[in-house]
């Protein structure tokens, strides 16, 4: 009885010794680490736009969009450079204004490819401000590749260059094919370099009704000079009906935006009722603002004014 419990005993210890061959001791696992991840550069640019808007009951906090953008520069985020540039241009979110750490900061995002980067590095190359060499050559080859890149801003300047043979040769036909493009975009300079392109048929056919198409767009976006363009439009009926109370209200909105020729235009309404009601006094007073804005011709006609009688200042 004795051996055979011996024999059980031996035979266990036998399995066990296999067991533990088949199934060896695993290492020791090493702590969970339970501190929260890093966040990304994404979760950073989308918390300092949050910052910047606010939103609920939350001002908008440019302080905190600046931290939040810095900490996204540091982690390679070529938007975030972008903004830090903008920053130090407009003095935003406590920063100094600074052009040249704004150039700085663009810089850094055009080399890793952003585009709005690129197209304002080129505006700071056609005026040579920011620390940036005055050359229209490079101007033109910035705008170029943010413009491959789909940039509207970009295409636009483009089409100026273009148009007025800045880094290139002269091509109006290049200027309206890069305006055309931005326009689409949305951009409301292209859209009313457009709208003036249709009108005079450079670059492209002279066609008014598609230059009204282009002038109501920019107009929409406050561009005085289009809302100019289409008062005019409106009085001579071309590219759209003939609608003089249109043409007055188009001029009273870019003269609250202080367009010269658009307020000297109004002062004319107001002096022969067209559009609007025959009011002399207020012919002169716009005249007068007409002048303090430079216009050339507002000084000839206050001049009328005063012969009939009217008080001029």
């Amino acid at each position: 009885m004795y051996k055979k419990m011996m024999m059980m005993a031996l035979l266990g210890c036998t399995l066990q010794a296999a067991c533990d061959e088949k199934s060896p001791a695993q290492p020791e696992q090493p702590a969970e680490n339970t501190s929260p991840a890093a966040p990304t550069e994404e979760t950073l640019l989308e918390e300092a736009r949050k910052a910047l808007q606010g939103g609920e009951g939350v001002p908008a906090d440019a302080a905190k969009a600046v931290e939040l953008w810095k900490k996204a520069a540091e982690a390679g985020s070529a938007e975030a450079m972008h903004e830090l540039g903008v920053c130090c241009d407009t003095a935003r979110g406590g920063m100094a204004k600074d052009l040249n750490a704004a150039c700085e900061w663009w810089k850094k995002a055009a080399e890793k490819g952003y585009a709005p980067s690129m197209t304002l590095l080129g505006l700071g190359h056609i005026k040579g401000v920011g620390g940036l060499e005055k050359s229209v050559d490079k101007a033109f080859e910035l705008f170029s590749k943010a413009a491959e890149q789909g940039d509207a801003a970009a295409r636009f300047h483009l089409a100026e260059c273009y148009d007025l043979g800045l880094g290139t040769k002269q091509n109006q036909n290049k200027a309206v094919e890069y305006a055309t493009l931005a326009a689409e975009q949305g951009d409301a300079r292209a859209q009313e370099f457009m709208g003036k392109a249709c009108t005079l048929g450079v670059g492209t056919k002279q066609d008014y009704a598609k230059a009204v198409e282009y002038f109501k767009k920019a107009a929409e976006k406050n561009m005085p000079e289009s809302l100019c363009r289409l008062g005019k439009l409106a009085q001579s009926g071309k590219g759209m009906n003939k609608d003089l109370n249109y043409a007055a209200e188009c001029f009273r909105k870019a003269a609250e935006r202080n367009h010269a020729e658009a307020t000297y235009m109004l002062a004319i309404c107001h002096d022969t009722g067209m559009g609007v009601k025959h009011d002399p006094v207020a012919a002169v007073k716009l005249w007068q603002k007409a002048r303090d804005l430079n216009h050339p011709q507002a000084p000839y006609y206050l001049g009328l004014c005063a012969e009939k009688g009217h008080a001029v200042v």
